[in-house]
């Protein structure tokens, strides 16, 4: 058995259809290493954009280092076989450039991480401090709303007339008059359950779900009726686990150039019923982040909503990095 001495020539190896399937394979390594990197870098559309001409200019360098070698190689053999052979590297130092060409996509993808992650981190950052901020701004609007629903009831000078009449005299055509307009809450908005209290906290006519009274809610009442204007208590749950917020409507009767308070109404609702919808969605490209209503009691959070995904399903539902935080104030 002959072992052939003969020595290694890159440019006998290297033949026309090799040269062409080396590049392709480079090109399709470079194309699609690097356009992974860049998409882990950034979801800007311009940013990607200068990005792209940057990885183009530098695909145009690389690819030119092996063309004008290969262009030496070919006219040097074609005058001197032997004289090329020494005048060119040989099989080492030939693997060699295109083990570093190869590397070139990854290296380039590195170092744009490098120049660009502080750019990236503050626009992560940016972009969830003004969803967050979004998110205040719904729940705030909201709020403001159901402020809105208690004051029409507050400013009804004809619910507050029947009101008065149904304290005085306990008619059953007065009660049904009230009964019609404590209904419409709970038709229209889907409140909870409404509830008709006199000046001292005692209800007087109640619809919807049962709603029991505590030294909070007592507490409200006394405010809403000494300075005449809606309160609402804080995000609260409660033992069982359900969410509730408290409005209370102050009732004020002008009889003879004078304002008497005359009891209030109070208006129970869920908040998850009407701000699930803006709390499950996100305006993001992000299939992990969420959103996590939190309130600060002390040095403890209490979050008011259930995290939709848990360290089980492959996603670690935290605060920071990964969600928005709309915080809620009493």
């Amino acid at each position: 058995m002959q072992t052939s001495t003969r020595p290694f020539h890159p440019t006998r190896w290297l033949t026309p259809l090799r040269a062409t399937l080396l590049y392709a394979a480079l090109a399709a390594l470079w194309i699609v290493a690097s356009g992974y990197l860049l998409s882990l870098t950034t979801a800007d559309a311009a940013l990607l954009a200068h990005f792209e001409q940057l990885k183009g200019l530098a695909f145009v360098v690389a690819t030119s280092i092996p063309l004008y070698l290969l262009l030496r190689f070919h006219a040097a053999r074609s005058v001197r076989l032997n004289e090329a052979a020494e005048q060119f590297p040989g099989k080492p130092r030939f693997g060699a450039i295109f083990l570093a060409l190869a590397l070139i996509a990854p290296l380039i993808g590195f170092g744009i991480v490098r120049l660009y992650g502080p750019h990236i981190e503050q626009e992560t950052f940016d972009n969830l401090h003004s969803i967050a901020e979004l998110k205040t701004k719904q729940i705030e609007n909201w709020v403001s709303e159901r402020i809105g629903d208690a004051k029409t009831l507050s400013e009804s000078k004809g619910f507050i007339i029947a009101v008065a009449d149904l304290q005085h005299d306990g008619s059953a055509k007065h009660a049904e008059v009230v009964r019609n307009h404590l209904e419409l809450p709970i038709k229209i908005f889907d409140y909870g359950s409404v509830v008709l209290l006199d000046a001292t906290g005692r209800p007087l006519v109640s619809l919807g779900k049962p709603h029991l009274l505590n030294d909070a809610t007592l507490q409200q009442l006394h405010e809403a009726l000494t300075i005449g204007k809606v309160q609402h208590g804080p995000w609260r749950s409660d033992s069982g686990g359900e969410q509730h917020m408290d409005f209370i409507a102050p009732l004020t009767l002008d009889a003879d150039g004078q304002s008497k308070p005359i009891g209030a109404v109070l208006l129970h609702v869920d908040p998850l019923r009407f701000l699930q919808p803006y709390i499950d969605s996100w305006p993001g490209v992000s299939t992990s982040a969420e959103t996590l209503l939190v309130r600060q009691q002390g040095d403890r959070l209490d979050y008011l909503n259930e995290p939709q995904r848990r360290a089980g399903k492959n996603i670690v539902a935290g605060v920071a990095g990964v969600a928005g935080v709309a915080g809620v104030a009493d």
